[in-house]
């Protein structure tokens, strides 16, 4: 096999590709499949706080607690989206001074 077969040939991409959207779509799905664990795990203790206080919970309770949780999860992700940049200021310098230079490059060949 290790004779045969070759290494495939290295092609260097600018990013990742379709691969940052499916890792944005996990991200989402993870907000709300770890809402339901997490109040499955932790269903007693709020139904406790809640009737210690002598208030008879609604019957929409849990999908009253999901949603807020999952809303919380969702405004954390984007404002953590907007307050962190996708690449440092330095690679966003280097990548200008490339295509500046492959701008001017390709002018003096022509």
């Amino acid at each position: 096999m290790s004779s045969i077969y070759r290494r495939p040939i290295i092609q260097r991409k600018r990013n990742i590709g379709s691969w940052g959207w499916i890792l944005h779509f996990l991200s989402i799905v993870a907000v709300f499949t770890n809402s339901l664990l997490f109040l499955n795990g932790y269903d007693n203790f709020f139904m406790t706080l809640v009737t210690k206080a002598g208030k008879k919970p609604f019957p929409y309770w849990k999908l009253f607690q999901f949603i807020i949780i999952e809303h919380v999860a969702l405004v954390v992700i984007v404002l953590l989206r907007v307050i962190i940049k996708n690449s440092p200021y330095w690679v966003r310098l280097f990548l200008q001074r490339r295509d500046y230079r492959l701008k001017v490059n390709s002018l003096d060949q022509e």
